[in-house]
C-alpha cells in the first residue's frame, strides 16, 4: 500500500483517527475519508468524535466540515461542529452523575444566535427540544464566563506550555516560570497558568484563559519537544491565538525552545524570531523581545539604567558574601536584563554556581569551573583587573592540580612497585628452589630489593653461587683424576704437539693450499720446457715470458702464503726463488749474444733440472709434515674422546648427589684445557 504524503512538506501522513491523518514532519492534519458512501462518512464521524473528546477541536472541526460538505442535512455533524467551535466537551458530574457541558473555547458571539445552531433547530425535527435544552445550558455557561472575563485585568504576555507529563512537572514549566519571574519583575503583566490559575478549579479555567488570550499582545510558546507542542491543551491555546493574530496584525507569537530544533514546530507557527533557551543570554534576549513586540519599550533611560546596575551590583555582592545563592542568581539576571554584557554579573554568577564567597576559593575546587559559561563570559566582558585576578586564580588551580596529579602518579607508581616487589620476590624463591641462583639474585637485587627478607636471600644466593661455581670449575677435573689419573696431562701434551704440527692456516686446509702452490710451480716449468723444445727461432720471445712468469708469480705466492705458513718456511721459499732466478740469469747470460739463432738450447737444461729438484724437495717436505700432523691429531682426538666418555660417566654417576648445586651440566674439563690453545687446534680435535 502506498504511503500518503503531506502536501505541505512531503512528510508521511499517519492515521490518528478514522479518516483523519497527521504529518509526521510538520504536524499538518488531513481529512481523508475512505470513500463517499455513508459508511465512510460514519467512520469519519467516529474519528472526529474521538478528537473532540481528546480536546483537539480544530481537527475535529475540519472533519465535521468535510462531512457537511458531502451531506449538509446531517444534523448530528452540524451540532458537533458547533461544539467544536465553542470548545464544548461533556464530562460526568461527580455529584449527580449526569453529563454536563464544559466550555473550553469562549467566544463573544452568543451560541443561541449562531447560524449553525439555527440550522440545527430547523433540521432537527423531533429532536429540536433536546438540542435546544443543550444549547441553553451551554449559553448559560458562556454568559457566566463572559462576566468573569470582563472583570479580569488585561495581560501583556500569555505563556503557553505543557505543565506536566505523566504526573511529573516538565522542563517546559520550569523555563516558563523563569521567564514569568523575570517579566513580572520588570512590571510586565504575564499570564502563567501554574501561578495565575492557582485556587481555581479546572472547570473554571476557561474564562481566565479566554480573557488572557484576547488581551495579550504576545504569546510565548515554550516547548522542549515536538510532542509537547502538539499536546491537546497546548494546541488549543496557540491555535486560538493564531486565529486572533489573523484578525489583529499587532499581535505576535514568539517560540522559545530547548532540546529541539525550531523546525520541529508546526509549519503554521512563525519561527523566524524563535529563541534557543540553551544559549547564553537567552533570558535577556526574551525580555528585550517582549519589550519590543509588546510596544512597552524600555522602562528606564540610560542614566537610570547605570544607577540601577550599580545598586543591583552592590546587592549582588552582599548576597554572595551572605551565601544567598538563589537571590544572587536572580539579581545577576536583572543586571543582565539591563546590560547583557555586564562582566561583574557573570563573575558573581560564577561564584554563585560553585557556592564560594571569594574567587580565591575557586583554586581549591576540583570542579572544571574554567569550562563554565559564566567564567568564559566573565573573561570576555569583565574589566582588565577582574580578568587578571581570574587568570591568577586559574594559574594557582592549575599548579595545585598538577601537583595533585604528580602525587597521584607517585602513589600509583609506589603501588605498582610494591606489587612488582612481591611478585618478584615470589619468583626469586621459585628460582632458588630450582637451584637457579643467578636468576634469583637478579630479581632480589632489582625489583624485589625493597622486600624485608630480600637481603637475607641475597646473601644465601651469593654463597650458593660461590659454592656452585667452585663445583662447576673443577667438578670434571677432580672426577677424571679419580677415574684415570694423568689423563689431563696426556691431553695437554697431545694438544701442545698438535699445535706445533699444525700450520697457522688451520690444519689440512693449509696443506691443501701448499699443494696448489706446487702445482703452479710445476706448470711454470712445463711451459718453459715446451717453449725451449719448440721452434728455436721464437726463443727470444718465449724465453722472455719464461723469465717474467716466476717474477710475476712470486709476489702472488708471497701474498698467498704470508698469512698461512710459518715464518721460517716463507723465508726458505723466498730464498729458493731468488736463487733460481739468479741461476737462470747466470747460466743463460742474458745478453744479446744469448738471444740469437746460434744459441744452443741444451745450455738451458741444467736450469730446469735444478728447478725440478727444488719442486720435488718441497713436495717431499710437505708430505712428511702432513704425515706427522695426521698422526699427532689422531692421537689427540683419541685422548679427548676418552675424556668425553669419562665425563659422561661421571655426570651420570654424580647427578643425584649434586642436584642441589648443579642444575646444569658443568663445563667440560676438555673444553677448559682446549681454551688455552688456538682455534685451529680446537677445530681439529673437536671436529668443528
Amino acid at each position: 500500500m502506498n504511503e500518503l504524503r503531506c502536501k505541505v512538506c512531503g512528510g508521511v501522513l499517519v492515521q490518528i483517527a478514522e479518516g483523519i491523518y497527521e504529518c509526521e514532519s510538520c504536524g499538518n492534519r488531513v481529512i481523508r475519508p475512505a470513500g463517499n458512501d455513508r459508511a465512510s462518512l460514519e467512520g469519519l464521524m467516529r474519528g472526529a468524535g474521538q478528537l473532540l473528546e481528546a480536546g483537539d477541536f480544530d481537527s475535529a472541526y475540519a472533519a465535521y466540515e468535510t462531512i457537511l460538505a458531502k451531506d449538509p442535512s446531517d444534523v448530528r455533524a452540524r451540532w458537533q461542529l458547533l461544539l467544536c467551535r465553542y470548545g464544548v466537551r461533556y464530562e460526568e458530574d461527580a455529584l449527580t452523575g449526569r453529563q454536563v457541558p464544559t466550555v473550553n473555547r469562549m467566544r463573544y458571539d452568543p451560541l443561541l444566535e449562531d447560524p449553525d445552531y439555527q440550522r440545527v433547530l430547523a433540521d432537527a425535527g423531533s429532536e429540536k427540544d433536546s438540542y435546544g435544552e443543550k444549547a441553553r445550558a451551554i449559553a448559560d455557561i458562556q454568559a457566566r464566563y463572559l462576566e468573569i472575563a470582563r472583570r479580569e485585568q488585561p495581560y501583556d504576555v500569555f505563556i503557553s506550555f505543557k505543565a506536566e507529563d505523566g504526573g511529573v512537572r516538565t522542563r517546559d514549566s520550569v523555563i516558563a516560570q523563569e521567564i514569568y519571574d523575570r517579566l513580572t519583575e520588570r512590571g510586565i503583566r504575564t499570564f502563567y497558568s501554574r501561578i495565575t490559575l492557582q485556587g481555581k478549579s479546572g472547570a473554571e479555567y476557561e474564562p481566565y484563559i479566554f480573557s488572557a488570550l484576547h488581551s495579550a499582545r504576545l504569546m510565548l510558546l515554550v516547548a522542549t519537544s515536538r510532542e509537547h507542542v502538539r499536546a491537546a491543551w497546548v494546541q488549543n491555546e496557540w491555535r486560538r491565538y493564531l486565529a486572533l493574530m489573523a484578525e489583529d496584525r499587532d499581535r505576535s507569537l514568539l517560540p522559545v525552545y530547548e532540546g529541539m530544533e525550531k523546525e520541529d514546530f508546526p509549519s503554521v507557527i512563525p519561527v523566524r524570531e524563535a529563541v534557543d533557551y540553551s544559549r547564553d543570554g537567552a533570558l535577556a534576549e526574551i525580555v528585550q523581545g517582549v519589550l519590543t513586540l509588546t510596544g512597552l519599550g524600555t522602562v528606564l533611560n540610560a542614566e537610570d539604567t547605570r544607577g540601577t546596575i550599580l545598586r543591583l551590583t552592590d546587592s549582588l555582592r552582599s548576597q554572595i558574601e551572605h551565601e544567598q545563592w538563589k537571590e544572587a542568581r536572580d539579581t545577576a539576571g536583572k543586571i543582565l536584563d539591563l546590560d547583557a554584557e555586564n562582566g561583574d554579573a557573570y563573575f558573581y554568577l560564577l561564584l554563585a554556581e560553585y557556592r564560594v564567597t571569594r574567587p580565591t576559593k575557586l583554586a581549591d575546587l576540583d570542579d572544571p569551573w574554567t569550562e563554565s559559561r559564566y567564567y568564559q563570559r566573565a573573561m570576555k566582558y569583565a574589566a582588565p583587573a577582574r580578568r587578571q585576578m581570574l587568570e591568577a586564580v586559574k594559574l594557582r588551580r592549575d599548579m595545585r592540580t598538577a601537583a595533585s596529579r604528580e602525587q597521584m602518579a607517585a602513589e600509583a607508581e609506589n603501588q605498582r612497585l610494591a606489587r612488582e616487589k612481591d611478585i618478584s620476590y615470589e619468583k626469586a624463591l621459585a628460582f632458588m628452589k630450582e637451584g637457579k641462583y643467578s636468576e634469583a639474585l637478579a630479581l632480589l637485587s632489582g625489583p624485589a630489593y625493597a622486600h624485608p627478607e630480600a637481603h637475607e636471600k641475597i646473601v644465601y644466593c651469593q654463597m650458593a653461587l660461590k659454592e656452585q661455581q667452585e663445583v662447576h670449575s673443577d667438578f670434571f677435573t677432580k672426577q677424571l683424576e679419580k677415574m684415570q689419573p694423568g689423563i689431563l696431562q696426556k691431553a695437554e701434551t697431545a694438544a701442545r704437539r698438535l699445535q706445533t704440527a699444525t700450520p697457522a692456516g688451520g690444519g689440512k686446509e693449509a696443506f691443501d693450499r701448499a699443494d696448489s702452490a706446487m702445482l703452479l710451480f710445476i706448470n711454470a716449468g712445463v711451459i718453459a720446457a715446451l717453449a725451449l723444445l719448440g721452434t728455436f727461432r721464437i726463443l727470444p720471445y718465449v724465453f722472455g715470458m719464461v723469465l717474467l712468469l716466476p717474477a710475476g708469480l712470486f709476489p702472488l705466492l708471497l701474498i698467498h702464503f704470508a698469512g698461512d705458513t710459518k715464518k721460517w718456511l716463507t723465508l726458505l721459499r723466498t730464498g729458493a726463488f731468488f736463487g733460481i732466478c739468479y741461476l737462470i740469469a747466470l747460466v743463460m747470460q742474458v745478453d744479446n749474444s744469448v738471444l740469437n739463432e746460434d744459441s744452443d738450447p741444451r745450455r738451458f737444461f741444467p736450469v730446469f733440472l735444478v728447478y725440478a729438484i727444488y719442486i720435488v724437495a718441497l713436495g717431499i717436505l710437505d708430505k712428511l709434515r702432513y704425515s706427522r700432523y695426521t698422526a699427532v691429531k689422531d692421537r689427540a682426538v683419541k685422548i679427548f674422546r676418552q675424556i668425553g666418555e669419562l665425563e659422561d660417566k661421571a655426570w651420570n654417576r654424580y647427578t643425584d648427589d649434586y642436584s642441589g648445586y648443579l642444575p646444569r651440566r658443568p663445563v667440560s674439563a676438555a673444553d677448559l684445557l682446549l681454551s688455552k690453545f688456538p682455534d685451529s687446534v680446537r677445530r681439529d680435535i673437536l671436529g668443528r
